[in-house]
């Protein structure tokens, strides 16, 4: 995974990569993940398996608002995973959600995703794949070092 572009890399150079995408639960793991991956071409935040449906889609919405309004220069978007219902999918897509997870039956998925296209959104069948704990450790240690960092200055 590349994350910083040396200086012959440039903005073309760092335009061209794929999202990164990162776990987050709330907003202090968002944040995490912004502050790590601040040099990615764009971030995508993940949230956890079935968040849809515990913590709700206007949960995830706004934590994905207040990163944008504080880190404007970031692309950030979000990617919410539904689990199996389809019924909070397709109040996500009305919210304005543009990127789910809907796993289960593949009928009621079809029908979704229909929707979804309609609206330039896009539902997948799995979770994509993130980063893995250990660099979720890095995040945290690097988040220390940078508030250890701003201490001194």
């Amino acid at each position: 995974m590349a994350r910083r572009q040396g200086a012959a890399g440039g903005e073309g150079a760092r335009s061209r990569l794929k999202p990164v995408i990162a776990p987050f639960h709330d907003l202090a793991g968002a944040r995490a993940a912004v502050a790590f991956h601040r040099d990615a071409a764009a971030l995508r935040l993940l949230t956890p398996s079935g968040a849809a449906g515990q913590a709700g889609p206007a949960y995830y919405w706004e934590i994905l608002r207040r990163l944008k309004s504080d880190h404007p220069a970031i692309d950030v978007q979000g990617i919410l995973d539904c689990g199996d219902d389809a019924a909070m999918a397709h109040a996500a897509l009305v919210m304005g959600w543009r990127d789910l997870v809907l796993s289960g039956k593949a009928t009621a998925r079809a029908r979704i995703a229909a929707l979804a296209e309609e609206r330039g959104a896009t539902v997948r069948a799995r979770r994509p794949k993130v980063m893995q704990d250990t660099d979720m450790q890095t995040i945290v240690s690097s988040l220390a070092a940078t508030v250890s960092d701003a201490k001194d200055n």
